[in-house]
This record gives C-alpha cells, sequence and structure tokens, in this order.
C-alpha cells in the first residue's frame, strides 16, 4: 500500500467519478493528493472524506482547467509548498447532453440496419452547436494541454514525472452517438503518445487509460441505460470507478517504468 509513498499529485476532474476514485486510491498508497474539480464543494468534500481517513494529505483546490493561467497557478503554488510535483493526472471532462429524440433517432437506425433496410442517419452531427463543440474541446483538449504543459516546466528540469491522461476506448474506433466525444477522446490518445515521445529522454512517462463504458452517474441517470450497455460487455457489466482508478494507478507508479506514450485499454472485453 505504498505504491505512491510521498509522491506529490494533482487530478483534476477529481471532485466525483472517476477521479475522486483515483484521488481516493492514490491516498491510500501514500500520495500527497491535490484534489481539482471546477466545482470547489465537490473537491473539499472529496478532501475531507480523504483526510477523515489518512489525515492531512488531500488538498482541494478549484481549478477550470481551459483557464491556462489558472492551471499553471495551481501547478506553480504546488511546487512552491512542496518542492515539486511528481504526478498529474489529466481527468476532468464531461460529454454533451443528447439532444430530445436523438435516443430514438439511433435506436431507429440500429432496427432498420438489423432489418436489412435502409437506415438513413442519426442526425447527431447536424445537431450539434459550435458552443457545444467548442466547449468540449476546450475542457478535454485544451485543458490537457493546459495541465500538461504547467507540469512539464517543472518536470523537466527535474527529469522526472508522470503524466496519466483519461482518454477512452471511443478514441480508438467509430463512436457514431458522440462524435464529438470520439473526436476529443482520439485526441487525447494522440497527444499522449506524442508527448510520451518527446519527454521520454527525459524521464517523464506520459501515458494514458482508455475505459470502456464505466458505471458513473450519467449512466445510472439515463433509464435502462445500464442494462443496454451490460449487453455489449463481455463480463455482462460495466466497470467500477475504482478499477479504473487501479489502471491509473500502476501507470502513475514505479511499476511502469517502461510505459512511455501508451494506452493502456480497459473495457470488460466491449463489443463496442
Amino acid at each position: 500500500m505504498d505504491a505512491l509513498d510521498g509522491k506529490i499529485c494533482l487530478i483534476t476532474g477529481a471532485g466525483s467519478g472517476i477521479g475522486a476514485s483515483i484521488a481516493r486510491r492514490f491516498a491510500r498508497e501514500g500520495a500527497i493528493v491535490h484534489i481539482a474539480d471546477i466545482r470547489a464543494d465537490a473537491a473539499e468534500a472529496v478532501a475531507a472524506e480523504i483526510r477523515n481517513e489518512h489525515g492531512e494529505v488531500a488538498h482541494p483546490v478549484r481549478l477550470d482547467v481551459t483557464d491556462a493561467d489558472a492551471a499553471t497557478q495551481v501547478v506553480d503554488r504546488i511546487v512552491e509548498q512542496h518542492g515539486r510535483i511528481d504526478v498529474l493526472v489529466n481527468n476532468a471532462g464531461f460529454a454533451t447532453r443528447p439532444k430530445p429524440g436523438q435516443a430514438e433517432r439511433v435506436a431507429g437506425v440500429y432496427a432498420r440496419r438489423a432489418a436489412g433496410e435502409p437506415a438513413g442517419s442519426m442526425s447527431i452531427t447536424v445537431n450539434l452547436t459550435d458552443a457545444e463543440f467548442q466547449a468540449i474541446v476546450a475542457v478535454h483538449v485544451f485543458g490537457t494541454f493546459n495541465c500538461t504543459r504547467a507540469a512539464l516546466r517543472h518536470m523537466e528540469p527535474r527529469q522526472s514525472g508522470a503524466i496519466v491522461n483519461n482518454a477512452s476506448v471511443v478514441g480508438t474506433a467509430p463512436y457514431p452517438v458522440a462524435p464529438d466525444l470520439g473526436t476529443v477522446k482520439a485526441a487525447l490518445i494522440g497527444f499522449t503518445r506524442s508527448v510520451g515521445f518527446e519527454v521520454a529522454g527525459a524521464g517523464i512517462r506520459v501515458n494514458c487509460v482508455a475505459p470502456g463504458i464505466i458505471d458513473t452517474p450519467p449512466l445510472q441517470i439515463a433509464p435502462g441505460a445500464r442494462e443496454r450497455a451490460s449487453q455489449k460487455i463481455g463480463v455482462g457489466r460495466p466497470g467500477h470507478p475504482d478499477e479504473v482508478a487501479a489502471a491509473v494507478l500502476w501507470l502513475a507508479s514505479d511499476e511502469a517504468s517502461y510505459c512511455y506514450g501508451e494506452v493502456l485499454t480497459l473495457t470488460g472485453a466491449w463489443l463496442g
């Protein structure tokens, strides 16, 4: 239980879901965790939970990852406080909410295809607004870039550090029901591979996880979504955030000493 003993870590989007699970697991493994979220109250709640169990090892911080200056300031403050930053987890993200009638259109297309009939379009891209597409790119792509650049400014001189990005298996194959999400997750995979190669010679490991369907609030809210998703997963259930956290922990730890620019998928044998 000491895979990250004494490591100074920053986790974005850690106020709930996968990010909160990563923060809890890191704390159990001996890390000092800075829990960043755009929702200050959510970050504080997770930090308080961790402090109750592990002592003063959790520090909440409000961070809008789309604000490059804010990302730099947060990382710089961590370095001022601890002398370094060892691990960055770029986890902040979201999915665009489906439009009214979208689920029915998608189901109709699949049903017509199964029947061998002309399927038509799901009509998702044509209904995406500029603001929606820009927002998802800003959080996933620019947010990851902003925090990575801020961390590398300190990791490169020390010739040490680990960065783990949270991509998705939908970035590795067509994802027609959410082309905006598929786009940004593919971008994160490309960013990981490119930066991973760039800084490998400096002893900095940049990798990413690409989870499949994980049992987080969006899956729990939509009626029947969990059951429908489970039918496409070989093990018959969505993944748990703690299972993603375990993979992130491994990539962040010294056990992954030969991982540079890698993409670790964990899908439960997802059919897609």
